[in-house]
């Protein structure tokens, strides 16, 4: 069975709902659209759905000129996207770079949606984070720390055969889904094709709360699929001789692999086939 590009998602705002699309422009730091926008606290360091659930409960759309956001029980706004917003520090993980402030309006809606004091910016076409040199040069969004994450229909579907209780597969937040592959089949790429784009496959995803998450509902639903996952996929079992130069810990939980593109500029879309090359 040949494998195939079965979903793709973009999330605006960093920790917000995804957004399904048809099709996506693959540039440098990821897809066109994707995780430019991010919540801080007052202090410039970014918020997720690991300290604030409810972040899930956000949809956004953006382009040039405005930003519009939504939810349930707070109706939906749009804003204008300042062209000269101020620019400042932001914290990610363990990286700084500058980001312009969407200003108060924004801000305030975010804020009372969420019950703290939050601040929304975003990356200019112009900002720089850099990867993680240890996996090449190039530049990423506001994503944790990869351009784009993969993970494939079948693995959840093995997972789902061990959970009491199946989840879907926004649990996990992916930019692509593929489908015909083996189960963790995806463990073993090197370099992928999708459509006429070629991808690096650089780094299995250790997994977070953030699975524990209903994304319908905003709630913690307990320890699954973590749970389940820790006993057969530890990265001390899945890849033993590997994990500690990839910077993982031994109990990290692996679900998806992060991928660099190796160029930008083309289109993939749903249905595109999924070669692997190495």
């Amino acid at each position: 069975m040949s494998i195939e590009l079965s979903g793709i998602n973009i999330y605006p705002i960093k920790s917000v709902r995804g957004i399904s699309q048809r099709t996506a422009e693959v540039r440098e730091k990821g897809l066109r659209g994707d995780r430019m926008l991010m919540v801080t606290d007052d202090s410039g360091r970014f918020l997720t759905q690991r300290e604030i659930p409810a972040l899930s409960q956000i949809e956004a759309s953006v382009d040039e000129s405005s930003l519009k956001l939504m939810a349930e029980g707070a109706g939906s706004v749009i804003f204008p996207v300042p062209n000269n917003a101020p620019m400042g520090r932001v914290e990610v993980w363990r990286d700084e770079c500058e980001a312009q402030d969407l200003g108060p309006g924004a801000a305030e809606w975010i804020s009372e949606f969420l019950g703290a004091p939050c601040r929304l910016v975003r990356m200019p076409e112009s900002g720089t984070r850099s990867l993680d040199p240890n996996y090449g040069i190039g530049k990423v969004s506001f994503a944790d720390g990869f351009p784009v994450l993969l993970a494939s229909e079948s693995s959840l579907e093995e997972l789902n055969s061990r959970l009491t209780e199946g989840i879907p597969m926004n649990r996990f937040r992916p930019n692509f889904v593929v489908r015909g592959s083996r189960p963790f089949e995806e463990d073993s790429w090197n370099r992928i094709r999708i459509g006429k784009c070629e991808f690096r496959v650089v780094k299995p995803c250790a997994r977070c709360v953030v699975t524990t998450i209903d994304q319908a509902s905003g709630t913690k639903t307990g320890k699954e699929p973590l749970r389940t996952l820790a006993m057969f996929r530890k990265a001390s079992e899945v890849i033993p001789a590997t994990y500690a130069a990839f910077g993982l810990n031994p109990n990290d939980v692996l679900f998806g692999q992060n991928l660099i593109p190796e160029a930008e500029g083309s289109s993939v879309a749903v249905g595109d086939p999924v070669e692997v090359l190495a």
